[in-house]
């Protein structure tokens, strides 16, 4: 089996090597993050055909993020894939699989396609709880108890009283906020990229992302001063010691979704 495993890897090896060209000395981390991104939608395509391990690399999602990322901002219409949204306002045929040469051997890609793949209910069911759950806690307990000895602990009455409850429903929140841009986790152009709320939660819907978009906006109230009346904060945390910094305080709130 060693040995058998052994050809395989040499002959991917010379595969890569044959269809990669002189491009076969950049490493798989250059070609995918760096290398194919620089080109346009058009150009991508072409590329994919052009042997099969340039066809290994441009069907990444990985690098249709970076090129629809590059082209519309944060003002893209999202369309099931980042292919598909790159191409916009174009319409193309959604893409119902893809062919996965086994003769070309890439860990990284390989690792994109596995949990791109996956189903997320693989880590989201039969997980078992690690943290306590607490209710009524008294401020001393939640002090001498949590607090102090830096002890987790999930707080499940909190909220039950927020308006946030009620008005932070998915429908309610697109109806309110839909068009409204909010600061998301992904890097761009050395700040944060932002998306309307209604295309975020389009793109949550369907994406197959190995590291998906978060919404993640330190400065939520200043696009949507009406959130900060939906909800209080637990008087465990009533103690705002960054009000003596005024303006120079750091961000302390994030409306954060994903």
């Amino acid at each position: 089996a060693t040995q058998t495993m052994e050809i395989s890897l040499f002959a991917s090896e010379i595969l890569r090597a044959e269809s990669l060209g002189d491009f076969y000395v950049l490493d798989d981390k250059f070609l995918l993050y760096k290398f194919f991104p620089i080109f346009s939608q058009t150009e991508l395509c072409r590329l994919s055909r052009v042997s099969r391990a340039f066809y290994g690399f441009v069907i990444s999602n990985r690098i249709w993020k970076s090129i629809c990322i590059r082209r519309f901002q944060g003002r893209f219409k999202w369309r099931k894939s980042w292919k598909l949204s790159s191409f916009y306002p174009h319409e193309l045929a959604q893409i119902t699989a893809i062919l996965i040469d086994r003769a070309l051997y890439s860990s990284l890609l390989f690792r994109h396609w596995v949990f791109e793949s996956l189903p997320l209910s693989l880590f989201t069911e039969n997980i078992p709880e690690q943290v306590e759950r607490r209710s009524g806690l008294s401020l001393e307990e939640w002090i001498t108890r949590y607090n102090r000895p830096r002890r987790p602990v999930i707080l499940t009455d909190q909220v039950e009283k927020w308006r946030a409850r009620v008005k932070w429903k998915r429908r309610q929140m697109e109806e309110d906020y839909g068009d409204l841009f909010f600061a998301t986790d992904e890097p761009h152009r050395k700040k944060k990229l932002k998306m309307p709320l209604s295309e975020f939660f389009k793109y949550a819907d369907t994406t197959t992302d190995l590291d998906p978009i978060y919404l993640f906006d330190p400065n939520f109230a200043e696009r949507a001063p009406q959130l900060l009346d939906d909800y209080k904060v637990p008087p465990y945390f009533a103690e705002d010691l960054f009000s003596v910094l005024e303006e120079e305080r750091p961000p302390y709130r994030w409306l954060a979704i994903g």
